[in-house]
């Protein structure tokens, strides 16, 4: 007899029910088995110097401090785009009766980011996205109380309410791209896929609620001038000839104006409560170099159309954009002459 076939004086005795696999190594318990895999015993006996496994947050991805402080003033955020939206809409077709002044507007809304947005999102690698946010967002929140002003002082024409649009489209075309790389800084990899589930989540909600709370605000405050929100200026303008129904659209309308105007400020002080995001060493000022503008521009669009996802993302949302896009910006005027004014 040789030494293999002498017994191993270090291995330990198998009790009557364990079970051996071809190598003499213990065998896993079989799928469906209610008994506890014998591989996994040891490992899940906790030692005294091991830490606790981490319960789950009932939060979720929520449980990220700066994740969660932006989405809460996002979604504000987001209401008070459509409150915009609705007011200026139902300020310019109530004046105008015209479906080319709704055209003018969404051409001036969404203009700037199909001729700006590449260049944007160059400008945002290569500063300091963190201050390109908050730079883009004072910007627009400017633009916001200008638009609030005008419908609480009756200057709100449709050749003002244009140039304010074209303004506002030109900021977003800076800010989207830097806004859409926040996610990413503030959770972990593992979650980035739920944080993005739930910010689509939220903007199809506010798409929602949005509209349909600024029409029950533009009706209540058509009815009783809004002098604790919007305080001398609409008192004064209705003062003016305060049996108008400019001077009640105005009402209603800076109403939601003013309320899209303080969202801003939410959204100012979550997004300076996050991290820095400086741009990479190599890209801090490469949107003033053209070679290096072309050649990333190039390079974007090759990847977009050279990878099948990208790509057809890309053609769902032209397409989306060319057919519910005009029906969207001329609502108002359907409802006016569906329903009246209200």
């Amino acid at each position: 007899m040789d030494g293999r076939d002498l017994p191993d004086p270090n291995a330990r005795p198998l009790s009557s029910d364990s079970s051996l696999d071809g190598a003499g190594a213990i065998a896993p318990a079989p799928p469906g088995s209610l008994l506890p895999d014998p591989t996994q015993v040891e490992e899940s006996q906790p030692t005294p110097d091991s830490p606790l496994p981490a319960r789950p947050s009932r939060l979720g991805v929520l449980r990220h401090h700066h994740y969660r402080t932006i989405f809460i003033a996002a979604f504000g955020s987001y209401v008070g785009s459509w409150f915009e939206f609705v007011a200026i809409r139902w300020i310019v077709s109530q004046q105008t009766k015209s479906e080319a002044w709704m055209g003018y507007l969404a051409a001036a809304q969404l203009g700037p980011t199909l001729i700006l947005g590449m260049f944007g999102g160059l400008v945002a690698d290569s500063v300091n996205r963190k201050t390109l946010i908050v730079v883009t967002q004072v910007c627009m929140m400017l633009i916001a109380l200008a638009m609030a002003a005008a419908a609480f002082l009756r200057f709100a024409t449709p050749p003002v309410l244009l140039a304010l649009m074209l303004a506002h489209g030109i900021a977003v075309a800076f800010n989207m791209p830097a806004w859409q790389v926040l996610t990413p800084r503030l959770v972990p990899r593992e979650d980035l896929s739920k944080a993005i589930t739930l910010n689509g989540i939220s903007f199809n909600a506010a798409r929602v609620i949005g509209p349909a709370t600024g029409g029950l605000i533009m009706k209540a405050f058509q009815g009783v001038a809004p002098v604790a929100v919007a305080g001398s200026a609409i008192v004064a303008a209705d003062a003016i000839d305060p049996g108008s129904s400019t001077a009640s659209i105005s009402r209603g309308a800076s109403a939601l104006l003013l309320f899209n105007a303080i969202t801003f400020i939410g959204v100012l002080l979550a997004v300076l409560s996050t991290p820095d995001a400086p741009a990479p060493a190599e890209l801090r000022g490469a949107w003033k170099k053209p070679g290096i503008a072309w050649a990333r521009t190039r390079e974007a669009l090759s990847w977009t159309w050279s990878h099948k996802g990208p790509r057809a993302v890309l053609i769902a949302v032209v397409i989306f954009a060319v057919l519910a896009t005009p029906i969207m910006q001329l609502m108002p005027l359907m409802v006016s002459a569906g329903l009246g004014s209200v």
